[in-house]
Parts: structure tokens; sequence; C-alpha cells
């Protein structure tokens, strides 16, 4: 079994639906559902945070999130999802060397992708046998540039349930 690492693109879709329908998020549930070993770094939760922070206050159509009691809502729904009994782990994010710093602005400055997002390649990269879930086309561009196995919930089909014979 390999891994699956999501980035924040991808774990919001996956914390917010069934509640919040967004193109990819039924993918990801359904994908979620049949495999297991799924990652996320803990600097994908701090993103996510934020972007459940705008989805719930924000006005007019840009709010997105009404649920009872909204951003706690939410919260809780993350925080239980990563406990050590469901299936979505959380990992810590290896510290920053020289090297690894000259990598991820490399991949900031070619493919348009923000600190947080090269630090998921560099990290799913170190990893063998590895799939990056995304939702962000910048991000598949860079996986792919990279030659890491990339899977971007949006655009494509889920890939097989087998890391050693994912579609590429």
């Amino acid at each position: 079994m390999g891994k699956y690492y999501l980035d924040t693109s991808a774990l919001v879709k996956l914390i917010l639906y069934p509640d919040v329908k967004e193109k990819g998020s039924d993918a990801i549930d359904n994908f979620r559902k049949a495999n297991a070993g799924f990652y996320t770094l803990d600097l994908c939760i701090g993103e996510a945070l934020n972007v459940f922070k705008r989805k719930t206050f924000s006005k007019g159509e840009s709010k997105q999130i009404n649920f009872p009691d909204g951003y706690l809502s939410v919260i809780s729904r993350l925080l239980i999802r990563i406990q050590p009994k469901h299936t979505l782990k959380l990992i810590k994010t290896s510290p920053l060397t020289y090297p690894m710093n000259i990598e991820i602005a490399k991949l900031i400055k070619a493919y348009r992708i923000d600190f947080v997002d090269a630090i998921v390649i560099h990290e799913a990269l170190s990893k063998n046998n590895s799939l990056l879930i995304t939702a962000d086309k910048n991000m598949e561009k860079a996986a792919n540039a990279y030659k890491q196995k990339v899977w971007n919930c949006v655009t494509s089909q889920a890939p097989i349930d087998s890391i050693s014979g994912l579609k590429q």
C-alpha cells in the first residue's frame, strides 16, 4: 500500500463534502472510501483553517459554509478526521534545510505555486510510491515536472486503487 498525500485544495474538498459540493469533492470522497493511507501536512491544516474561515465569514456569493455552528463545526470535522483511528494522518513538516529551500524556491518561481504547495511536493517526493492529490492546476504541473505521481481531482478521473498501477 502506498501513501496518498492531500494538498490543501484536496483536503478542503474532502472535509467539506458532502455539505459543500465542489467539482472533484465527490471523486476524492469515493477514492478515500476505496483506499487507505491518506496523509496531509500540518501546514495544510493551517491553510485549510484559513479557507474555512473565509468560506464561513465572507459575505454574499463567496459565503459557502452554512453549518449549524459555522466555523466551529468545520473545525470539529477537520479535527475528527485527523484522529489516529481515522484514515487521514497528519505529518509534521520536515525541518527546512538549505538545499530544500533552494528546491522550494525553484518550484515557487517556475510553477507559481505557494510555499506550502512546494513543501507538499517535496515531502511527497521524499516518499517512494506516493500519490499527490490536488485540485490545483499549477500544483499538478509542478508535480508532473518533478516526476511525482499526481491526481488532479477536478480535471481527471481517479486513478486505479493500487499505487503500483497508477494511471500516469
